[in-house]
């Protein structure tokens, strides 16, 4: 076993001795338990090419973040980060780029985003050259209906390559990893809380030191002054919840408009617009590197305790590496719900840690307006 191995726990040890026999991997496990770590931690000990992908621009800054903490002969990595707003990658040819899926789906037939077109064959040697690691792929519908199988087409074309590809996600369900692992072969399936990973012990050491209860947040129609219902959805419940609670929240809506609107009610309440983040996808890109910084510094990892409150949305259910004891969510499909609870009272490691996470739970009837179908294909 590799000095790097012989570091790493439970899980991560079990992925990084796969790994270092070259095997290519579909890896299941929830979020906040070190999944970079086990896919990247031979980085550490050796020099070892890997192109890291994701499917949201957003998510590329916290894995670069997490990477370059690594350490190798005293000096910390460097990896670079390459998508449609940033280009810090000089055709790929660095040790560990982290970029987006579009990249990596136009750069495998040689027609490459953000580069020049003659640049197709450097992208795709790269490409051929790296160990591919997918990162959030139950995500990858999100980006468009095809995207998933766009993606399995690749990951099948390099195993018939014999090229190193890892598969990570935190909320694919168990059939469906089997079912890749039978269709595609070479893929070695490792699923955290099972098989050979049923006695985890990072598992284990979240399930005793992590506390999160779960809540339903109630919804209720306006009333006018004669009682009768309105139209319009009470949002006092959830004003209450964010207004009243001291220390670092984080509010998941699932629409920009419905951001908007919260920050506009707790504003004219007169809340301190200084506590307030708002972060979401639609935000100019000037506008949104300023809160991404101030979302670290706020509530990532190495944050100080502080008043603060994240608006938010899709940008930071999955990826990045923040936390707060309060985490407040809109209805939503199974996994998302998974990826935003995975925000709350999240890094165990330390010490025993518990949060509250809430659900808005709107009537059958509001239903439709507060959570839209989505096209989930689970």
């Amino acid at each position: 076993m590799s000095d790097s191995t012989a570091k790493e726990k439970g899980f991560q040890r079990v992925v990084q001795d796969l790994l270092l026999r070259e095997k290519s991997v579909v890896l299941v496990a929830p979020t906040g338990l070190g999944k970079t770590r086990a896919v990247c931690g031979d980085l550490q000990e050796e020099f070892r090419k890997i192109i890291y992908a994701v499917p949201l621009r957003a998510l590329g800054g916290g894995i670069k973040a997490q990477i370059a903490d690594f350490v190798r002969n005293g000096k910390h990595l460097s990896p670079v980060l390459h998508h449609g707003d940033s280009d810090e990658s000089h055709l790929f040819s660095e040790e560990i780029v982290v970029t987006t899926y579009d990249q990596v789906v136009c750069g495998v037939p040689g027609l490459p985003l953000s580069l020049p077109l003659k640049a197709g064959h450097a992208v795709a040697g790269a490409l051929l050259m790296s160990r591919l690691v997918l990162d959030e792929v139950h995500l990858a519908w999100t980006i468009s209906p095809a995207a998933l199988s766009i993606l399995l087409a690749i990951i099948e074309f390099r195993l018939r390559l014999g090229l190193q590809t890892v598969v990570l996600t935190a909320t694919l369900p168990e059939a469906v990893a089997q079912q890749l692992a039978e269709n595609i072969k070479g893929l070695e399936v490792r699923i955290v809380g099972r098989g050979d990973l049923a006695q985890d012990e990072r598992l284990k050491d979240r399930n005793e030191k992590r506390t999160v209860k779960v809540s339903r947040l109630s919804l209720r129609n306006k009333r006018s002054k004669g009682g009768e219902d309105k139209k319009q959805l009470d949002w006092s419940s959830i004003d209450h919840l964010l207004l009243n609670t001291r220390g670092k929240r984080i509010y998941f809506a699932n629409t920009v408009e419905r951001l908007q609107e919260t920050y506009d009610r707790l504003l004219a309440t007169g809340l301190n617009r200084e506590q307030v983040t708002v972060l979401h996808n639609r935000m100019p890109r000037n506008w949104r590197d300023g809160a991404e910084q101030l979302v670290e510094h706020r509530f990532g990892k190495y944050s100080l305790d502080g008043d603060w409150l994240l608006l938010t949305n899709q940008v930071a259910e999955a990826g990045l590496d923040i936390s707060a004891p309060l985490v407040i969510s809109d209805p939503a499909p199974v996994d998302t719900l998974v990826q935003r609870a995975g925000r709350c009272a999240r890094w165990f490691d330390k010490r025993p840690i518990a949060g509250n996470f809430y659900i808005v739970e709107p009537t059958a009837v509001q239903l439709a307006e507060i959570a839209p179908p989505t096209g989930h294909p689970w």
